[in-house]
């Protein structure tokens, strides 16, 4: 179990405010099973909202938000798990697991 939320914070320090905020806003707080997957989960979650635009400049923010969480999550697992980190990355990429 770890805080999705306590990575985030972690791992944004220094980053723009407003950038920072679009992001924060999807990362579940509390334990999780797996900050990893719960970052990643943040990412689809913002890219989602911003599809939903698609071709707005207002949503940029949004894309810069979930390309930040993307790269998170995958610290987090290089950190924690890295023998599971091409696992996770194929996961964010849609891609079905390998045997």
């Amino acid at each position: 179990m770890s805080d999705p939320l306590a990575a985030f914070d972690r791992l944004s320090a220094g980053a723009p405010p407003v950038l920072t905020a679009l992001a924060r806003g999807a990362v579940p707080g509390g334990e999780a099973p797996d900050a990893a997957e719960a970052l990643a989960g943040a990412a689809r979650a913002v890219l989602a909202g911003a599809a939903r635009g698609a071709g707005a400049r207002e949503h940029a923010g949004a894309l810069l938000a979930a390309d930040a969480l993307v790269t998170m999550a995958l610290q987090v697992r290089a950190r924690e798990a890295p023998d599971r980190l091409a696992e996770l990355a194929r996961a964010i990429r849609g891609e079905a697991p390998r045997p």
